[in-house]
């Protein structure tokens, strides 16, 4: 009997990811267009592989699964969409965004991003994405006066998250002030398990 597939719901609870490439519109005005188009197709080859690592469901027992994270990049954004706010669906999602921070550094990449919590419609076929954890996320990332990715309060108090692995207390600089927040390591320690 072959397993049933549920998609993902299109309004959900789910957490979102947004990490932006630093200095992009001045990159994109002094570069030649070649190297650029040559560096985002790298970035680009790490999302597919980290989508192809992380997005495959830890209790996975077919080949018919339904993924746990979805990628996607526009312009010198990229934004990471959970399935939903289950605990294995964070495993994923946050080896997935540590290991994509970590490829960013390791490519000379600046970048700044955010991670954030709640409802939010992600509708594959309509091509709409809205809600309030992809502004908050934004809205936090805009905020950061330093390379990495923050974790907002919407996601930053919940139990299963303080547990992370890929996540430590960091006294966060901010435009403004600097303030303690959980933020996301680049790079897992124990990529190992994953495969």
């Amino acid at each position: 009997m072959e397993e049933k597939i549920e998609p993902w719901e299109i309004t959900t609870n789910r957490y979102v990811g947004f990490i932006d490439i630093m200095g992009f519109k001045d990159w994109v005005a002094r570069e030649d267009h070649d190297i650029i188009y040559k560096i985002m197709k790298t970035v680009s080859k790490s999302i597919g592989i980290t989508q192809g690592i992380f997005g495959i469901p830890s209790d996975a027992e077919t080949e018919n699964y339904v993924e746990n994270i979805f990628i996607t990049t526009f312009s010198d954004s990229i934004i990471i969409f959970s399935k939903d706010g289950d605990a294995n669906t964070l495993d994923s999602f946050m080896g997935a965004i540590s290991t994509l921070s970590l490829d960013l550094f390791n490519y000379g990449i600046p970048h700044k991003g955010a991670v954030a919590f709640g409802k939010m419609t992600v509708d594959f076929e309509a091509s709409i994405f809205f809600g309030q954890p992809l502004i908050d996320a934004y809205l936090l990332e805009e905020e950061l006066a330093f390379y990495g990715i923050a974790v907002h309060s919407t996601a930053e108090f919940l139990n299963n998250l303080k547990d992370d692995e890929n996540i430590i207390e960091y006294l966060c600089p901010f435009k403004t002030a600097s303030a303690n927040h959980l933020t996301v390591t680049p790079g897992i320690t124990d990529l190992q398990k994953q495969f």
